[in-house]
């Protein structure tokens, strides 16, 4: 039973990653600022070619924000989206070690729901947003079985996004990137292969 066997045409792979990161920081006496984000992304795919993958994706995430005003308010912000998205993923043998590089292709459509609250001026909305994104992410993996890996990997080395409040205000904001100064959003996951 070799661990460095590819993954064949025909195979399905089921699995997940997890993605979260937090910063927290503020601007000296004045702010004290926190962000947490966790992402949840089950996935399903199958080998169309030997070592590489497409399939489909349900994307469930929450961030929070705290603001720590110099007058004492606090502004909060809680944000929970809901997505579907689909991917291709290439795999590439590193030698006889078990591990694999790959790259990954991700487009995506999402609903989001930000509550945000503010004690310095008393104030709470609701507002809902649309997003369309797309990802490229290389990562690597490693086989601790021939039906199952551990992977990590930048998940927004590359990026687009597109976002529409569906708000009173009409308002729509893109955002592109490219860069490991994204380092700090890593994420971890496992596959298990079906069948070959």
């Amino acid at each position: 039973m070799s661990l460095n066997a590819q993954i064949n045409k025909g195979a399905n792979l089921l699995g997940g990653t997890i993605n979260f990161y937090s910063t927290q920081g503020g601007s000296g006496t004045e702010t004290a600022n926190s962000n947490r984000v966790f992402n949840f992304v089950p996935v399903y795919g199958k080998a169309i070619k030997d070592n590489f993958i497409i399939g489909g994706q349900i994307i469930l995430g929450k961030t929070t924000s705290k603001q720590q005003l110099a007058n004492n308010g606090v502004n909060k912000s809680t944000i929970n989206s809901l997505g579907l998205g689909g991917f291709t993923r290439g795999y590439r043998n590193l030698g006889n070690s078990g591990f694999y590089v790959f790259l990954e292709n991700n487009l995506s459509f999402s609903y989001a729901e930000n509550k945000f609250t503010s004690n310095a001026g008393g104030s709470a909305t609701n507002n809902k947003a649309y997003r369309i994104s797309y990802s490229l992410y290389p990562g690597i993996s490693y086989a601790l079985h021939p039906k199952w890996q551990i992977e990590t990997g930048l998940s927004n080395l590359v990026y687009a996004i597109y976002d529409h409040p569906n708000s009173t205000t009409k308002t729509s904001s893109f955002n592109a990137g490219i860069g490991i100064g994204n380092i700090s959003s890593f994420s971890v996951g496992a596959k298990y292969i079906l069948g070959n």
